[in-house]
Order: C-alpha cells, then sequence, then structure tokens
C-alpha cells in the first residue's frame, strides 16, 4: 500500500506514543524534539510512491535510536499477552461449539476469533487504549462476524496445498492465533508460523509463542530476518522464500497488508489478509468497510 496523507499524522501520533511511553506522559523537551525529527524524517522520506510500511520502518528505527530503547512496548506486550490468555477459554468455547475440530465452520470461527485479537494495537485510531479492553471486545465483536469473507476459498487452497505460513502480529493476537493452527493442524495442514527477528511496536516474537502455547502445534518458527513493519519478502532467508511459495500464506494484521499489497520479485503462494480495518486508507486499500473484521484474498485485489 502506498503511504497517503492520512498515513503522516497517523504515525506522528504513534511515535509520541512510543516517546511516553518510554519518558512519561509529562512534557519533555525531548518530546518535543523527537516529535520534531520524526516530522523531519517524514517530510524527507515520505512520498506517495512509497510503500507505507517502508516509511513507518524507518521512522520507528529513527525514534527508538533517540529513545535509548529498543522496545518501548514491552509491558504493553506483556500485558496483551496475559489479557489474551484470559480471554482464551472463552474464544475456544465459541470455537468448539459451531463444528468439529477441522472443519470449516470451525475454521471460520477460529479466524473470526483470532481478528477480534488484531484490536491489541496501540497508539493508533480504531485500536485499543489497554489492553485489559479485550474481553469485553470479545463480546461485543465476536458475534459480527467478518465484513468481507473469503475463508471458503482459503480453506480451498488450504485443501490443496495443505501447507501454510502463518505471518503473525501483535503480541496477545499471537495468544488468539493458536486458534487457527489448532484448527489447521486437526484438518491435515502442515503449519509454519513466522514471528518478527527484532523488537518492533507490539509485534510478536519467537518468545511469545512460548506464552501463547503455540510452538509444540507448529511444524516450524520462522523470522522475518530484520527490523522491518510489516514484512520485506526479499529479506527473507531463501529457505524460508521457498516455504512461501509452496504455502498457503495467512497474513495477520494492517502492517503485513501494507507491505506485501506492494509488489515484490519473490514468488509467493496464495495470500490470504486477516485483519481489522483500523485506518480509511487500509480499508479503501482491500475494499473493505472501516472498523470490521475481513478475510480479503489478495486475488480479489488484483482483479
Amino acid at each position: 500500500m502506498k503511504l497517503t496523507a492520512e498515513c503522516i499524522p497517523c504515525l506522528l501520533k504513534r511515535a509520541l506514543y512510543e516517546i511516553r511511553l518510554e519518558k512519561g506522559e509529562s512534557y519533555t523537551p525531548d518530546e518535543f524534539e523527537i516529535i520534531k525529527e520524526a516530522a523531519a524524517y517524514l517530510g524527507e522520506h515520505g512520498s506517495s510512491n512509497k510503500c507505507s510500511a517502508v516509511v513507518a520502518t524507518g521512522m520507528h528505527h529513527m525514534v527508538y535510536q533517540r529513545l535509548g530503547t529498543d522496545d518501548p512496548y514491552k509491558s504493553m506486550k506483556d500485558l496483551s499477552n496475559e489479557m489474551a490468555l484470559k480471554v482464551m477459554p472463552k474464544a475456544r468455547a465459541a470455537v468448539d461449539a459451531v463444528g468439529e475440530p477441522g472443519s470449516a465452520e470451525a475454521i471460520k470461527a477460529a479466524v473470526v476469533a483470532s481478528i477480534i485479537g488484531n484490536l491489541l494495537d496501540f497508539g493508533i485510531r480504531g485500536g485499543m487504549s489497554d489492553p485489559a479492553l479485550l474481553e469485553q471486545a470479545f463480546e461485543d465483536n465476536y458475534h459480527k462476524g467478518l465484513a468481507v469473507d473469503h475463508t471458503e476459498k482459503m480453506i480451498e487452497d488450504l485443501d490443496r496445498l495443505k501447507v501454510a505460513v502463518l505471518l503473525t502480529d501483535n503480541c496477545g493476537e499471537v495468544v488468539l492465533d493458536t486458534l487457527i493452527v489448532e484448527q489447521l493442524v486437526a484438518r491435515g495442514i502442515e503449519v509454519h508460523v513466522m514471528v518478527k527477528k527484532e523488537a518492533i511496536l507490539t509485534d510478536a516474537m519467537d518468545e511469545d509463542l512460548e506464552v501463547a502455547g503455540m510452538k509444540d502445534k507448529v511444524a516450524s518458527v520462522c523470522d522475518n530476518n530484520g527490523y522491518f513493519v510489516g514484512l520485506d519478502l526479499e529479506a527473507l532467508e531463501p529457505e524460508v522464500q521457498g516455504l512461501m511459495a509452496r504455502s498457503v500464506i495467512i497474513s495477520k494484521g494492517m502492517a503485513n497488508f501494507e507491505a506485501l499489497s506492494e509488489p515484490w520479485s519473490v514468488d509467493i503462494g496464495p495470500l490470504y489478509y486477516l485483519m481489522r480495518t483500523k485506518c480509511q486508507p487500509v480499508s479503501d486499500a482491500s475494499n473493505s468497510p472501516l472498523d470490521t473484521s475481513v478475510v480479503v484474498s489478495a486475488s480479489s485485489l488484483a482483479q
């Protein structure tokens, strides 16, 4: 997805959120200077012909360096995992109630439940202000289902290829993603999962899979081989690129959408975006209503 005018204030708001997580809520001279530098970075590097995820990666890297931290979100990530684990019994019961393990109905229910976890995103429009709100968000949104629903086509591709790569997004959300993994494995699908190699935003890393109880359920865990918002396919290790080429790609979250909806020279298998549409540019680019849960086939956007 290309950078839009609406992305600029959103990125600056996120930068301010990071500064206050690290420095505290009260005004400091550092806050003003770092925001000025973030604005200058966007002025220099922001362009309507650039991928929004690429620009965001550069800006966040600069802000982290100025803050002298590699993970300003650490406490928010830990709390997100904690809250998601509390919601899991209710989410698992909702999935179990609709059909046999591995059935199309159970897979769709798991998808709906896991996408609600995508609301665990902080400092942006459409995200949560507090991880403790997740339980209420689940109750408010699960029954609404999907505004765009390409799960049937996704399941057809999964049955054909028998291999999936789950691109994780946020902490907390990754706990609920375990429901998708369980249902796909029950259907006979070989599931691999990708996490972030380096801490960025609230994105899940290897240790978060341990917390989620996912690692012993999947065929392998790989990482994105760098520091990126979303995913840079060309930066992946060759063996991971090969895996992506023969798999159904289940991509969680807006950042992965922003990155993967751009042209790439690397071949990948059928791609599906599972996310909440938390901003208008992503809503427009994915042909989806704003503030809804969606499963969008990348092939439908290319038509």
